[in-house]
């Protein structure tokens, strides 16, 4: 006889898919922070006034905090894919 020996046939497990757990991650991560831009919004209504160099403004506080975050995060996306070139 050979030194290999025959083994039977073993059905291997199929591969779980965990698309669906990700998917839920995601749901669960959206529905997190749509609750906590309203919390936000609700609760920063407050009118402020701005003084930037050559301009006064008086607007919403909840403004005051989102523009220049949604400025911030423009230009670090911008930046950091120039920078990977």
């Amino acid at each position: 006889m050979s030194d290999r020996e025959i083994q039977p046939y073993q059905p291997q497990p199929a591969p779980r898919d965990h698309r669906g757990l990700a998917t839920t991650g995601w749901v669960i991560a959206a529905v997190i922070l749509t609750l906590v831009t309203v919390f936000f919004v609700l609760n920063y209504q407050k009118r402020v006034s701005v003084d930037f160099l050559l301009f006064d403004l008086r607007t919403r506080l909840i403004w005051v905090m989102v523009v220049p975050l949604a400025v911030g995060l423009t230009v670090g996306l911008v930046a950091g894919r120039l920078l990977r070139r």
